[in-house]
């Protein structure tokens, strides 16, 4: 789809762009031209693999029959796969919503971005926890990133004057 696409909707499921899901860089060069290192490519694999397998059985049970996580490689080509079949379906079809088979295919997706979205915003508060350990000031820091000019969320209950590391 074209990045300027609005997001895809089928009933009541709306998925994300992939440009805004964290699989795609799993096979890119976007990784490597933004600097970041093998590490960060591995959390990001991860991240992908857990969300995968999570998403394949209800309450994450599919972790339990999960392959070796550092082999992403069958959920990159199964995500990819779906993707497109989901794309390719909405977009021929005049009433997706009465294929089943596409709303099941949906479905599965949506859980999939819902997980990763889930795992990524946790990562982020516990990257963000260990960056302010080396700080005093955890209110103040959070304040301070989200103040930035591209931070993507603003956090309204810190308040001005901060607290202590020690009493959060």
């Amino acid at each position: 789809r074209p990045p300027d696409a609005p997001p895809l909707s089928i009933g009541e499921l709306t998925l994300r762009h992939r440009r805004f899901c964290i699989w795609p860089l799993c096979h890119s060069h976007r990784l490597v031209n933004l600097g970041f290192n093998a590490n960060t490519l591995r959390v990001v694999k991860l991240l992908v693999w857990v969300a995968w397998y999570m998403a394949s059985a209800e309450g994450g049970e599919g972790l339990q029959n999960a392959s070796d996580p550092g082999d992403v490689v069958e959920p990159l080509r199964q995500l990819s796969a779906l993707s497109n079949e989901v794309e390719r379906g909405a977009a021929t079809q005049v009433m997706p919503e009465g294929d089943e088979q596409l709303v099941s295919k949906t479905r599965r997706l949506h859980r999939y971005q819902e997980y990763e979205r889930h795992l990524a915003e946790v990562l982020l508060r516990i990257m963000t926890k260990m960056k302010a350990q080396q700080r005093d000031d955890l209110g103040g820091l959070i304040r301070s990133e989200s103040q930035r000019r591209s931070a993507t969320m603003r956090v309204p209950f810190v308040d001005k004057q901060g607290q202590e590391l020690s009493s959060l």
